[in-house]
């Protein structure tokens, strides 16, 4: 008789722990899908600003596109040696390099060398980059230095009134001027040098990084925005008027 009470004792503890088992299985499996979606999006990118908010200032819509137009040229912040080992081409390798602070621009270095006075120590060392850029960058900084991004598609694409003056050369000087000024081969820096780049530059096949062609921008993983290229084709089927 004392045997059966002990082996019941037995089997009751194991049945106990059974049931603990399966429970802690049950909280796992229920678990595993609240971890937050943006932890598997490429490049880590955060999502919490969604759609686009005129306060906050985006990573991927706004200040990468100034480091690939002004400072990942060639011998610069880009490639496998780049300038003082601060590579620009992407939110990772910014971070990696140390030199930016998070909520503090007056001590990240990159900052620093954007608005230094030294023409020797200034960078970028051969375009003045303009303010509203400048103050793009110190806000980002400041507000966290996020690797966030807003959907364009969420917002129309106005295309109601494309002009060279007010849409054309402001994409230029956003995405290109910083290494196409007049000391490149292919200058876009006026209207004619613009016009001559699509009829004998193969421009329009280079933006849309066109198989066979010279990409520009220079980085497979920085393409023009959909609405930019088809402001751009609005313009050249119009024949390239200078309005």
């Amino acid at each position: 008789m004392l045997f059966w009470l002990n082996f019941a004792k037995k089997m009751k503890k194991s049945y106990l722990f059974f049931l603990i088992f399966v429970c802690v299985l049950l909280i796992i499996n229920s678990c595993k899908h609240e971890i937050p979606f943006s932890l598997f999006n490429d490049n880590n990118i955060d999502t919490t600003d969604f759609p686009c908010s005129t306060d906050t200032v985006y990573f991927q819509n706004q200040i990468l596109p100034i480091f690939n137009t002004y400072c990942t040229g060639t011998d610069c912040h880009n490639g496998p040696k780049p300038q003082e080992d601060i590579d620009l081409t992407s939110y990772a390798n910014i971070m990696a390099s140390g030199k930016l602070t998070a909520h503090n621009s007056s001590k990240s270095k990159i900052y620093k060398a954007i608005i230094d006075t030294d023409p020797d120590d200034r960078m970028p060392p051969t375009a003045n980059l303009p303010q509203e850029k400048i103050d793009l960058i110190k806000k980002w900084i400041d507000q966290g230095a996020k690797n966030n991004y807003c959907n364009d598609s969420k917002n129309p694409c106005d295309t109601s009134n494309v002009t060279y003056s007010l849409t054309i050369k402001k994409i230029i000087v956003d995405n290109c001027l910083g290494c196409h000024d007049d000391t490149y081969i292919i200058s876009l820096t006026t209207y004619n040098k613009v016009k001559d780049a699509v009829q004998n530059r193969n421009l329009w096949n280079v933006i849309n990084h066109f198989s066979g062609y010279k990409i520009m921008p220079p980085d497979t993983n920085f393409k023009l925005s959909d609405c930019n290229i088809r402001k751009i084709k609005i313009w050249i089927d119009a024949g390239m008027p200078e309005n």
